[in-house]
Parts: C-alpha cells; structure tokens; sequence
C-alpha cells in the first residue's frame, strides 16, 4: 500500500518514469514474497490426514503413468521422506506400495471385463513391462493374470 501511494505521488510529478518503474518492481517483488509465504505457510497448516488424502488423489489420478516419490512429493508440496512418514502413518503402506495394490485391483477390473490381452493391460494401469506385470500381480493376487481371468470367466458361467 505504501508503494502504492508513492506511485500515486510520483504520477503527477514530470520526469518520475525510472522512480516509477523502481517503485511498481519493488511493489511486485514484495507481491511476490508475500506469495510466497502464503504457500509455504498453507504448506504448514495441512493435515497428515488432508495430506494423505491429496497423495491418494494424485494417486487414483495418476496410476496409469509412472510415478515416483519424488513426483508425488512435488504434487503435495512436501519432501520425499515427509511424502512416506505421513502417508505409512495414515494409510499403513508407503505411497508405492499403495500405487502397486491400486493397479493390480484396476487390472482386477480389466481382466474381468474386458478382452484386453495380458500387455495391454498391465500397460494401461502403469506397469512398464507385462512380465513385472504378471510378477506383481501373481504375489498379490495369488494367481496369474491369466489364471485369474480365467477363473473369473468359470465363475461367471457357472
């Protein structure tokens, strides 16, 4: 406000263009300070709760691409290492092994209803490669992708 009415001052006067021009950048610079506290201050004010539900959204949202800590650590404004203490406090598993648990369940849904074969669905919900696909499918799930659509399709025609 201060740098506002010194503008307003200078307006009237001749040749105050370069006192202007210092007093608009000295206003836009303490704008952009003042933004930025704002930020890291809201940072400080979110839940661990609120906080692991903004990873569960980046999560659901992002679950097909790759994702890294560091990726889900920048969406939530938060260090790597306070992205995993806060969502292993909530959730009980760190964001990874969470993402895992997701995609298997989404390829659950896809293997189920869909023909897609084998690859393509572990390509479409993240999985680089249809083999770690299959990998950590078969650890969760205890059958194959295969087998379990399969056994998917006895069931529904029994």
């Amino acid at each position: 406000i201060t740098f506002l009415h010194q503008l307003t001052d200078l307006a009237d006067q001749p040749d105050k263009e370069f006192e202007i021009r210092n007093l608009l950048s000295q206003a836009w610079l303490t704008l952009i300070a003042e933004i930025k506290f704002q930020e890291q201050h809201q940072q400080l004010t979110v839940s661990p709760r609120e906080r692991s539900k903004n990873i569960l959204a980046y999560l659901h949202k992002h679950y097909a691409e790759k994702v890294t800590i560091n990726d889900i650590a920048i969406a939530v404004n938060v260090s790597p290492k306070e992205c995993i203490r806060s969502f292993k406090k909530n959730i009980h598993q760190t964001p990874i092994e969470y993402l895992l648990n997701y995609r298997v369940e989404q390829a659950k849904k896809l293997l189920r209803q869909s023909e897609l074969s084998i690859t393509d669905v572990a390509l479409r919900t993240g999985f680089s490669t249809s083999a770690y696909f299959s990998k950590i499918f078969k650890e969760r799930v205890g059958l194959t992708p295969r087998e379990y659509r399969q056994s998917q399709n006895t069931t529904v025609s029994d």
